[in-house]
């Protein structure tokens, strides 16, 4: 694509209306918030979302913005009975139902709420809908459930979390993790090793979603069991795999490690980093083991993304030819997913 795709603020905006405003965000997982009264805060395109574990084991997704004078009402995360704000100390349950305001009249309250926003849980992830006509998550996923269905995601467990800012835009990013082509000399003694490039295969896209499967080598030693549904030929691959538009992942039969992302502007994309272990009974060394090999490969990406983005600002700078399907067939697909969406094979360059 031409470097105006990347660098345009007024494609930005476009994407922030269309995308992360319009389609399903991924948020969090959904061990973050655990029990009743659990909560996290999140930013979702300018949007504060409060994202609440009910009594009945459900999430609600709400507006952190109190309905009396704007205030944000919670931050962070923690556990709770009942939000105040800090304002005025108006009061809400955890399901955003207004419960008191000081030296008001309790009937001036009766019916009064915070807005809710749609939220589905898919593979142990939390993914929120600003538009209320959306298109149900799940469904647009059936295909990427089927390829990763007996890795039981939703029964890992979170044991390494980072929120970096990169110096690059969002898109970048997202294409970078989902595709194989730079595996093995980027991450030569990292990757290389385990999911070298010469192994990537493609896979078909769906309506909401893209990636590859990554085969590890003959020679490859399993690093933890997995769940019992797992074939021998599932234990030797990971699928790689995106949400569209800005949840990427991969996941084997040990754990799934991921990334959150969020524009912060044009030139800055916000990431949450995590991993996900399946097995509970990995030591705690182990564990940190895993987040510190997942943050190293994430630095040499970096590292790249900061010479790509420079890169782009070159006037001389025009697109060529991509590789092949199994090494940057997702980077096309990603590329007809935007063009699905805002026609960008039209983009002016």
């Amino acid at each position: 694509m031409p470097a105006a795709y990347y660098r345009s603020e007024e494609f930005l905006q476009l994407e922030l209306e269309q995308l992360f405003r319009r389609q399903w965000i991924c948020l969090a997982r959904q061990e973050e918030i655990g029990k009743p009264g659990d909560f996290v805060v999140r930013d979702l395109a300018g949007e504060s979302v409060l994202l609440v574990r009910q009594d009945n084991g459900s999430i609600h997704a709400l507006s952190n913005v109190c309905l009396h004078r704007g205030t944000l009402i919670a931050e962070g995360s923690g556990n709770t009975r009942r939000f105040v704000c800090p304002y005025h100390a108006w009061t809400y349950s955890t399901a955003g139902e207004l419960l008191r305001m000081p030296l008001v009249e309790r009937s001036e309250c009766r019916n009064l709420r915070l807005p809710e926003f749609r939220c589905e849980i898919w593979g142990g992830f939390v993914y929120v809908n600003l538009d209320q006509n959306a298109a149900s998550l799940s469904p647009q996923l059936e295909g990427l459930s089927a390829l990763t269905r007996n890795y039981h995601m939703e029964e890992m467990t979170l044991s390494y979390s980072a929120e970096q800012v990169w110096p690059v835009n969002w898109k970048c990013l997202a294409e970078n993790f989902m595709e194989g082509y730079h595996l093995s000399h980027v991450h030569q003694e990292t990757l290389h090793p385990v999911t070298p490039t010469h192994l990537c295969e493609h896979f078909a896209p769906g309506l909401a979603y893209l990636g590859y499967n990554s085969r590890y080598p003959a020679t490859y030693v399993q690093r933890g069991k997995g769940h019992h549904d797992l074939s021998d030929a599932e234990k030797q691959v990971s699928p790689m795999f995106a949400v569209m538009p800005a949840h990427v992942a991969g996941v084997a039969a040990h754990a799934t490690s991921y990334l959150l992302l969020q524009p912060q502007g044009v030139d800055a994309v916000r990431a949450q980093l995590g991993v996900a272990v399946y097995d509970d009974s990995i030591s705690e060394q182990k564990k940190e083991e895993i987040g510190m090999f997942f943050e190293k490969v994430m630095n040499e990406d970096k590292e790249q993304m900061t010479r790509l983005y420079t890169g782009l600002a070159s006037r001389f700078y025009e697109p060529r030819v991509l590789a092949s399907a199994p090494h940057e067939g997702t980077v096309l697909d990603f590329y007809h997913y935007m063009d699905r969406v805002f026609n960008v094979e039209t983009f002016d360059s």
